[in-house]
C-alpha cells in the first residue's frame, strides 16, 4: 500500500474521530433518519428507566427496614406484601428496559456500521433499503454477542474464583487485613486489562460479522487478528467516549441532585438526551471506521462483491453493492 492509501492505517483516535464526524457531513441526512429512529430511544429509555427505578428503589429499602422493626403484625403483613409486590415490579422493569436496551443497541449498531460500509463503497444510500437490512444483519450481531456474553461470562467466573481463593487463603493462615486487601487489589489490577481487551474485540467483532461473512466466534477470532497493532487506539477511542458520558452523567447528575436543580426542565432533558445521542452516533461510527483503517493497517482489501453476495442470500431484500475491493485513496484528504 502506497502513497496516500498508505497514510490510511496511521490514523490515530483523534484522526479516526474526525473521519467519523466526516462520515456524518456525508451521509447526514441518513444518519440523521437512523439516530432518530435507533439511536434517540436508547437515552429516553435511560432517562425513564432512572426516574421510574429510583424512587421505587427508595421505597423497597424503605420497606425492608420496616420490616425488621414490624415483626409480627398486620401492619408487618401489608408492608411485606407491598414489599413483594415492589420487588416484582422492579425486576419487571428491569427485564423490559435491559431488553429495549438490547434490542436498540445492537439495531442501531448494524445499521450504522453498513451506512459506513456501504458510503466507502461509494453507494448512494436510502433510509428504507437500510431499514429492510438491518433486521438481518442484526440477528448475527446477536449470535457474536452470545459469543461475547459467554466470554465474559467465564471470565467473572474465573475473577470470583480468584478473589474467592485468596480470602480462603487469607481466613486459613490469619493474614493481616492489609494483606487481603493487598491481594484483592492486585487481583483486580490484573484482571481489569483483560476485561478492558474483551470490551475492545466485541466492539470490532459486531463490525466483523456485519461487514464480512463471519459471525461468532469466527467473527471474535477475526477481531483478534485485526486489532493487533490498533490496541492502544482502539483503548483511546473508549477513553474519549467515557469522558464524554462522565461530562454528560455530570451534568445530569447536577441538575437533578446538585444546586442545578432548576435546570431541570424538558428543555434541558432534550438538550442532554441529543448530545448523548450524537456522541453516541460519533462512537458507534468509529468502531466501523477502525475495522477498516485495522484492515488497512493489515493490508486487507475490502471485497465488496463477496458482502454483496452474502447479504443477497437472506432474502433479496438487501441492496447490492458493487463489486470490487474499497479503494481507500478516495478518502484520504
Amino acid at each position: 500500500m502506497d502513497g496516500e492509501a498508505a497514510e490510511f492505517h496511521f490514523l490515530d483516535a483523534f484522526g479516526i474521530v474526525g473521519e467519523a464526524c466526516k462520515i456524518v457531513r456525508r451521509e447526514a441526512k441518513l444518519l440523521g433518519g437512523i439516530a432518530l429512529t435507533l439511536l434517540l430511544p436508547l437515552p429516553f429509555i435511560i432517562q425513564v428507566y432512572r426516574l421510574i427505578s429510583e424512587p421505587l428503589l427508595s421505597k423497597i429499602m424503605m420497606n425492608v427496614a420496616l420490616s425488621g422493626i414490624e415483626v409480627s403484625s398486620p401492619a408487618a403483613e401489608s408492608i411485606r406484601h407491598n414489599l413483594h409486590f415492589q420487588i416484582a415490579e422492579l425486576l419487571l422493569m428491569t427485564a423490559l428496559y435491559v431488553t429495549l436496551v438490547f434490542a436498540f443497541s445492537l439495531l442501531s449498531r448494524s445499521a450504522v456500521v453498513y451506512t459506513v460500509a456501504a458510503t466507502y463503497a461509494g453507494k448512494e444510500l436510502v433510509y428504507t433499503k437500510i431499514m429492510r437490512i438491518v433486521p438481518r444483519v442484526w440477528k448475527r450481531l446477536i449470535l457474536t454477542f452470545l459469543w461475547f456474553f459467554l466470554i465474559m461470562f467465564l471470565y467473572h467466573v474465573v475473577t470470583v474464583v480468584a478473589l474467592t481463593f485468596w480470602i480462603l487463603i487469607y481466613g486459613a493462615f490469619g493474614l493481616k487485613k492489609e494483606t487481603l486487601i493487598v491481594g484483592v487489589f492486585l487481583i483486580f489490577i490484573v484482571a481489569f486489562p483483560f476485561y478492558v481487551y474483551i470490551t475492545l474485540l466485541w466492539q470490532l467483532a459486531s463490525v466483523v460479522c456485519v461487514v464480512e461473512d463471519k459471525q461468532g466466534l469466527s467473527a471474535v477470532k477475526k477481531s483478534n487478528q485485526l486489532i493487533k497493532g490498533k490496541r492502544g487506539t482502539a483503548l483511546t477511542l473508549n477513553i474519549l467516549y467515557g469522558l464524554f458520558m462522565v461530562v454528560i452523567g455530570g451534568v445530569q447528575s447536577y441538575s437533578v441532585y446538585g444546586k442545578g436543580q432548576q435546570l431541570m426542565s424538558v428543555g434541558f432533558i432534550v438538550m442532554v438526551v441529543l448530545l448523548q445521542c450524537v456522541v453516541d452516533l460519533v462512537w458507534l461510527l468509529t468502531h466501523a471506521v477502525l475495522y477498516f483503517v485495522c484492515k488497512s493497517c493489515h493490508h486487507e482489501d475490502i471485497d465488496l462483491k463477496a458482502l454483496s453476495n452474502h447479504l443477497e442470500t437472506y432474502n433479496g431484500g438487501y441492496m447490492l453493492l458493487k463489486d470490487g475491493s474499497v479503494d481507500f485513496e478516495m478518502f484520504i484528504p
